[in-house]
């Protein structure tokens, strides 16, 4: 879930002057990771990689939220280089009307 995602959750709320039970509505908000940044469904995060596998190539470990892998430092890659990782971000939900 990301921040604002409001949770509307049947029958659950207060009930009116002797009416039934209204709806309990829960607004999420998402404490910040000291590892990862999100960024919508996508996850983010530093990493920092040796001179040497940055000249040479290498294989290095990644932490992602599903546990590590292995990714491939491509040989000559730049201080700003980027790698993305596809199907390791979060779940999209459907959207939210509340």
């Amino acid at each position: 879930m990301d921040n604002g995602v409001n949770l509307r959750v049947s029958k659950k709320g207060n009930s009116g002057l002797g009416g039934p039970a209204g709806d309990l509505m829960i607004g999420i908000k998402v404490k910040p990771h000291p590892y990862f940044k999100r960024e919508g469904s996508d996850i983010h995060t530093d990493l920092h990689v040796s001179i040497a596998d940055v000249v040479l190539g290498s294989e290095i470990k990644v932490k992602t939220l599903y546990g590590d892998i292995k990714m491939k430092v491509d040989a000559g890659s730049q201080h700003s280089d980027k790698k993305k990782i596809s199907n390791y971000g979060v779940q999209k939900l459907p959207p939210n009307h509340h």
